[in-house]
């Protein structure tokens, strides 16, 4: 690596004596999203760059690209992979490379520079690098080896009812337990000049060369179906070989690919179960020219270690007696070690792993430790981990330490080894470590992980040192690429809590807990899909899960609500009857929502391209089990508040059957594929059709059966008869208000719910809505992670790691800070900031970073005073909603808008000023209009009901509330009608939760009940 960055730095001094007069700036090349990527196996890998600017409105008229075999031929602005010459284009990400065909291991060093909206040439960007990887199976030397043969049955067989095996405490194969150890010496005769690794150890694989760990990858690959795709590494080596002898070791856990205690989803029966295996490529250059490949083969020697059981559900036991020394080391003794085996291969293509490594992100000191019982010790790290623990020790050769992990104690204070333990049957969160006698032994396991906030000790006679005990975190590490803050303090603590949620439940994909069910439900990562791209960078997470999806379709176009899996919740060969209880629509839109975000957020057309036949055949398999255009099975609106109206899964599934149809016309749309389109779309309006004549009811202006799910699903996805649009939301307002102001929504319903309502200028309702679940499961700001319903507290049903609550992120970018695309401009080519201003809420503040460059969305009030400031990157145009009573009276930069550089107006709608602005930071100011909520709530004093509505006539104070609350209230209040009728004295609260500072009349209804407006 030291001398890439050399050839680097001589490549960028080189560049800059080629210098322009510029008023752009070329940034952040990336290749697949990725900095300097190695071992890339997209035959036309797609580039990226961000451009900076000074001038308001600037964009890229052109640019260029040079890629180059070497530094030096870049450096002197040779392009002989490919020269792309000037285009016209204002595209800055998602460039496919156009140059000479690549084979496997070329490098491939580029820069790029655009032309700004003057015509002028930038400077050259940042020289940047990729490899391509082992593009075909010709391409790999040498064999799969291992410790014990074994070939996979290939065998999948539909488990739909569980067949749930009884608790077994020990492992399915012992003989599979142990993590296995294989090494290599290996003599290179000259000097080192480069080295470079492909490498795939399954089910866990981790690479040692002279002893020195090859990457910070933890748990790697990630988790696929292994009968279609096995992912494999590529690194740089260079400054770890060297002439003369080197040792080469391995380390294999069993991961997926070997799963040792059994699993709701029988995963220990999986198609591709065999013990584990690696596969290794080691190209070595020389400095004069030569090379070498070292590879797997049977010079290898395999043998066992302290890691005696490996298992991701199930942890680990370490005996540390049985620590086989400097192994890693050249020169160690292995003469009695076996020959490693050479082994079947699995069956599944070896494909470059491209998503961010899982990584050890933080750590965490132990806060406290108690001794619940005598001899029981539980360490308190003081919130959610999802990880392991590293502890240091001493003790007598032989001793057992037993540690059991979880987030939740028992009313004795021990640890609840029970809770979460649903989906696992036998052995789970379990660690065991076996003491040698050694002075300060480390215990720390490699090949599992676990979610908790406590860790049980047994087998101590006293308590361990708590500073010697420390928890790492570890997840994807996928790219932060937003924040937020805003004055409400809970909101800030629940944005917190959402990140870290999502990011604890993101293991090679967003899988729906880090503790039972450790998959990737389907249905969980849709509905909080929003949360996921707005907080990070998920165009490789979700690219991998298209992928995913796509292996485990089956014939007919099915796919069952997990990926990947071995044959549970497949369909098979069996009836539509015979589905999976948690089969829907909703869970198998995965695939196609998950492609149309990576077009609308990233501009990723290609991924769409490859799974557009997959897409559709989802689409018609849909349509074979439709009866009159109307499906008759699916999951209902999963987990709604006990006790509220059940919406059954004939109605979520025909808005999911709706919304794929409709998926499925915008992406043949954008593919070219206008007859398909049409087809598509004419699917959608027939199922609407059919949808409408079944469950909705016009005289009373709502769908049946009255739920807030019912009404917000067919508003969001543009179902509802546009003449009825206005009835069917005071539909879904009288559902909430009928409820208290509470959500009663489940997975389906709730961010359609919070969507609409805000849209609608009912965002305090939905505060009220967060409030009431949220910030209950927040603990009084004790909680770290959410757990998966806001129908239960911290503790309560489930676990206390879910993505689904942390859907609510996605709220806070797109309705608090107004943040969101437009949909014709893919990528955030035309964002919108659009804003809803509670009236508990003073500010706030947020930024995203698209591929285009930061987008960012301040919004502060003082009175009826509303100010925004706003950043918009260049290349981008976006159209942006300020709050006022008329154009006129808005500012921008302390000039009337209309007259401000880089401003025009284009209409004024629902009491906002829309304007579209070019590239450049922004400052609105304007008087908003008299705020009185739609939704507005009513504070019910402490200790007191709300009012019910007083006699017909005129009033003066008629709310029995504290003088000090309310002032001036004046008017009439028309029983009969529930209105109450305010004249110009105003009324207002002092507490500014609500006001109307009117000169004319205005409507409340009063709904009498908690007393609500």
């Amino acid at each position: 690596m030291k001398s890439i960055t050399r050839l680097f730095y001589l490549s960028a001094v080189l560049s800059a004596g080629t210098s322009h007069a510029q008023t752009a700036t070329v940034n952040d090349p990336r290749c697949e999203r990725l900095k300097d990527p190695l071992g890339i196996d997209m035959p036309q890998p797609a580039l990226g760059w961000t451009v900076e600017s000074g001038k308001r409105g600037d964009v890229q008229t052109a640019y260029q690209v040079l890629v180059a075999s070497t530094p030096a031929l870049l450096a002197a602005d040779k392009g002989d992979l490919w020269d792309s010459g000037k285009v016209a284009s204002d595209t800055s990400a998602q460039v496919e490379y156009a140059g000479k065909r690549l084979s496997s291991r070329t490098r491939c060093y580029w820069k790029a520079r655009v032309w700004d909206r003057a015509g002028k040439p930038s400077d050259w960007s940042p020289p940047a690098l990729w490899t391509m990887g082992l593009l075909d199976e010709q391409d790999w030397q040498g064999s799969w080896i291992g410790a014990r043969p074994g070939s996979p049955s290939g065998k999948r067989v539909p488990m739909r009812d569980g067949n749930l095996p009884p608790a077994q405490p020990g492992p399915i194969d012992p003989a599979d337990a142990p993590a296995v150890l294989l090494r290599r010496e290996v003599d290179l005769p000259k000097r080192v000049v480069r080295a470079t690794v492909s490498f795939c150890g399954l089910g866990y694989g981790e690479l040692h060369i002279n002893g020195k760990r090859v990457g910070d990858r933890r748990l790697d690959p990630a988790f696929t179906d292994y009968m279609r795709r096995v992912l494999y590494s590529t690194y740089d080596v260079t400054d770890l070989v060297r002439s003369g002898k080197n040792a080469l070791g391995v380390m294999l856990g069993n991961g997926w690919y070997c799963l040792q205690t059994p699993d709701l989803f029988q995963l220990e029966k999986a198609p591709w179960r065999t013990p584990p295996r690696m596969r290794f490529n080691l190209l070595v250059g020389f400095d004069d020219g030569t090379t070498m490949t070292v590879v797997s083969d049977d010079q290898w020697k395999q043998a066992t270690g302290e890691i005696v059981y490996n298992c991701v559900r199930g942890g680990e036991t370490i005996d540390a007696r049985k620590n086989p020394g400097k192994w890693l080391e050249a020169g160690y003794d292995d003469s009695a070690w076996k020959p490693a085996l050479e082994v079947a291969a699995p069956l599944g293509k070896l494909v470059a792993e491209a998503i961010p490594p899982i990584r050890i992100t933080d750590e965490y000191k132990a806060q406290k430790i108690t001794e619940s019982k005598p001899g029981v010790f539980v360490v308190d790290f003081g919130g959610n981990v999802a990880g392991w623990v590293r502890w240091k020790t001493s003790g007598k050769a032989g001793q057992i330490v037993t540690m059991d992990f979880n987030e939740k104690l028992r009313g004795d204070g021990t640890v609840d080894t029970d809770f979460q333990r649903t989906h696992t049957f036998g052995r789970f969160q379990h660690q065991e470590c076996i003491l040698s006698g050694a002075p300060n032994e480390v215990f720390e396991p490699r090949f599992t992980y676990h979610a908790f906030r406590y860790v049980e000790f047994h087998g101590l006679d006293k308590a361990p040192n708590i500073n010697d005990l420390v928890a790492f975190r570890l997840h994807t590490q996928m790219p932060r690429v937003s924040s937020f803050e805003c004055s409400d303090s809970q909101l800030n603590l629940l944005h917190n809590a959402s990140r870290r949620t999502l990011e604890d439940c993101t293991w090679g994909g967003p899988t729906a807990e880090p503790h039972r069910e450790k998959v990737i439900w389907l249905g969980d990562n849709v509905f909080e899909m929003d949360a996921y791209f707005y907080l990070f960078d998920c165009s490789l997470l979700y690219r991998k899960q298209t992928y995913d999806l796509m292996d485990a379709q089956e014939p007919n176009g099915h796919f069952g609500p997990v990926v990947p899996n071995g044959g549970w919740g497949e369909q098979g060969d069996g009836p539509v009857s015979g589905l999976h209880f948690c089969d829907s629509p909703w869970w198998s839109i995965s695939l196609a929502l998950g492609v149309n975000r990576l077009g609308t957020d990233y501009g990723d057309r290609r991924t769409g391209r490859i799974s557009y036949d997959a897409c559709r055949r989802y689409t018609d398999y849909l349509t074979t089990t439709a009866q009159d255009g109307v499906l008759n099975w699916g999951l209902w609106d999963w987990y709604p508040r006990p006790g509220s109206v059940e919406t059954k899964g004939d109605y979520t599934s025909n808005v999911g059957y709706y919304y794929q149809a409709m998926l499925m016309a915008a992406q043949a749309e954008a593919l070219g594929k206008k007859e398909e389109a049409a087809k598509y779309t004419a699917l959608a309006e027939s199922v609407k059709t059919a949808f409408t004549r079944k469950f909705y009811d016009a005289a009373a202006g709502r769908y049946n059966p009255g739920s807030q799910t019912a009404q917000s699903l067919p508003l969001t996805h543009d179902m509802v008869p546009p003449a009825d649009r206005k009835r069917v939301m005071e539909s879904l307002v009288q559902s909430v208000k009928g409820s208290g102001n509470k959500l009663t929504a489940g997975f389906v319903g709730t961010m359609p719910t919070f969507y609409m309502l805000s849209d609608a200028g009912y965002g305090d309702l939905v505060y009220e809505m967060i409030k009431d679940g949220w910030f209950n499961m927040l603990g009084n700001g004790e909680a770290s992670t959410l757990p998966e319903s806001p129908y239960t507290s911290l503790g309560g049903y489930g676990s206390g790691h879910h993505q689904f609550s942390a859907c609510v992120a996605g709220w806070m970018y797109r309705s608090l800070a107004g943040i969101r695309p437009d949909l014709s401009g893919p990528g955030y080519k035309k964002p919108i900031i659009r804003p809803t201003l509670l009236s508990n809420m003073t500010w706030v503040r947020a930024h995203y970073d698209s591929v285009y460059g930061r987008i960012a969305s301040h919004w502060k009030r003082e009175g009826d005073k509303v100010t925004m400031e706003i950043t918009i990157p260049p290349n981008t145009t976006a159209t942006v909603y300020v709050p006022a009573k008329d154009a006129a009276g808005v500012t921008e930069g302390g000039k009337p808008a209309a007259h401000a550089e880089g401003v025009r107006f284009l209409r004024m709608e629902d009491g906002a000023a829309v304007y579209e602005i070019g590239a450049g930071h922004y400052q609105f100011s304007s008087t908003a209009n008299a705020m009185v909520p739609q939704a507005a709530v009513l504070p019910t004093p402490a200790g007191q009901t709300g009012q019910t509505g007083p006699a017909a006539g005129d009033f003066s104070d008629t709310l029995k509330t504290p003088a000090a609350s309310w002032k001036a209230v004046t008017g009439h209040w028309t029983s009969d009608t529930g209105e109450l009728v305010a004249h110009g004295s105003g009324m207002f609260c002092a507490t500014d939760k609500w006001w109307c500072n009117a000169t004319f009349s205005y409507r409340c209804r009063i709904s009498g009940n908690g007393g609500d407006a």
